[in-house]
């Protein structure tokens, strides 16, 4: 059995108070199944004003409810809570209604959600107190609670974390446990958006915590096998069963969706689940697919927004875009200029717009892109940059006072500048105050404006929608 490596400063905290320290949680369980080092819990028989701890150490009661404490000594910093029992309501609102200290190791084990992390280590006695058989689990790289229906039963979010600890530290879910957390999943109902958003994150990101690949996938596909999408993103649950045309996609919307965020970089997985969240809307209502992307923004906004999970507004307004978009030329077929308009309009997020392009290419199971090809807006994104062409109106050689000293008035003024930045983007020579003021006279004249303008762009007609 792997040896506990117990930090110097744990060390000195354990023989500088007069009760017993000891250390609980991931920190021991990683040791054990020889995982990388996570926080360290501390936890002990006593409230933590009465450790005795003098000289350098601070102890300042953070949480008067739970007991727990920050213990600081010089740049050291740890958490402390006194053994506890707990009082739940109904419904697993995750908020305890009674917590009651004890001295009983046995108790405050009894009351923790999975006996992997309830493995105790004596740090004076340099020994390991196993109550639950927790470090059977660890060996055998199974979760399991002792108490399943009412570990579950108290705390609806631990539906959750019983997917995302899953996933991360590549362990199987016991039968009794996964079964609890299936029957109690209705107790996500009762858990503060805040909370499962959190959650919602660490599951997107699973495989970053120890590098198990894949893990994001398996953690989102394990909250489909508990049923918690519906209490989390209801149309994802929807999207269960609704097939795609066969000619362009393995999968059905479901699972097209979980394989999207699988090929997905990190920093776009939440756009990833998200893409096609209108599709269901779609399907049930229209018969198919068409006009998915922009059913899917506004979706996005009430789903994630303050009726929904509560992201930030950058963060819903960006994954709102990219839906949106994510359908843009999807065959190719758009003209150069307007492409190139579109990337100027968007090069916020048009490296994002890739990357989610080509995840949902890679998760239909059928168009066999290489992962590295260039895109059509990846070049002419570089071609916007290596041509310095403007893309906002700040970018042009004149301003709305040269506009207005040129005749133009009120919206005119904006839709001739408008109209200016697009010729500009397309060429970037024209960007000078010559060609401009020539453009913005004829935007005054009608009649003029109509013998010079440019000649309409025209691309070859599209494809009827295939994805």
């Amino acid at each position: 059995m792997p040896q506990i490596i117990v930090p110097e400063g744990v060390k000195r905290l354990t023989a500088a108070a007069k009760a017993p320290i000891y250390i609980v949680g991931g920190y021991v369980r990683n040791q054990l199944v020889g995982l990388g080092e996570t926080d360290i819990d501390l936890c002990g028989p006593v409230i933590p004003q009465t450790l005795g701890l003098e000289g350098d150490y601070r102890v300042k009661v953070v949480n008067h409810s739970l007991g727990t404490a920050a213990i600081t000594c010089g740049d050291e910093v740890y958490e402390y809570t006194p053994f506890r029992t707990e009082k739940y309501p109904e419904g697993g609102s995750h908020r305890p209604t009674g917590v009651f200290f004890t001295s009983d190791i046995r108790q405050d084990a009894i009351r923790r959600d999975f006996a992997c992390n309830s493995v105790y280590y004596d740090v004076a006695n340099e020994r390991l107190i196993d109550i639950l058989g927790g470090i059977s689990d660890i060996e055998r790289k199974v979760i399991r609670s002792a108490s399943p229906g009412k570990i579950f039963a108290n705390d609806g979010l631990r539906v959750l974390r019983l997917a995302r600890m899953a996933a991360e530290l590549n362990f199987k879910i016991d039968g009794a446990t996964g079964a609890a957390a299936k029957a109690n999943v209705s107790n996500l109902a009762d858990i503060s958006p805040e909370r499962k958003r959190a959650e919602l994150e660490k599951l997107l990101i699973a495989d970053k915590k120890y590098g198990f690949e894949q893990a994001h996938y398996r953690a989102l596909k394990l909250l489909g096998q508990l049923g918690a999408w519906q209490y989390l993103l209801p149309p994802v649950e929807e999207m269960k069963g609704i097939l795609q045309p066969e000619a362009y996609h393995k999968y059905d919307v479901y699972e097209h969706t979980m394989q999207c965020v699988k090929y997905a970089p990190a920093n776009i997985r939440l756009a990833a689940l998200m893409h096609d969240i209108g599709k269901p809307y779609c399907f049930k209502n229209f018969g198919g697919f068409l006009g998915h992307e922009k059913n899917g923004s506004i979706m996005v906004k009430f789903l994630l927004g303050n009726r929904g999970l509560r992201f930030s507004n950058k963060k819903i307004d960006e994954v709102a875009r990219l839906t949106e978009l994510h359908m843009y030329d999807k065959d190719g077929m758009t003209g150069d200029g307007k492409v190139k308009i579109f990337v100027a309009r968007n090069m916020d997020i048009i490296p994002k717009l890739i990357q989610l392009i080509k995840a949902d290419r890679a998760a239909t199971g059928i168009l066999t892109d290489k992962p590295d090809s260039e895109h059509r807006f990846e070049k002419i994104y570089n071609q916007i940059i290596n041509e310095d062409a403007p893309t906002k109106l700040s970018h042009l050689m004149v301003d709305g006072r040269t506009a207005m000293e040129l005749g133009l008035e009120g919206c005119k003024i904006g839709l001739a500048l408008n109209a200016a930045l697009s010729e500009c983007t397309i060429n970037p020579k024209l960007n000078n105050k010559e060609w401009l003021i020539r453009f913005l006279k004829r935007q005054t004249n009608p009649v003029q404006n109509a013998a010079h303008a440019p000649p309409k762009r025209r691309g070859r007609p599209p494809k009827a929608e295939q994805l």
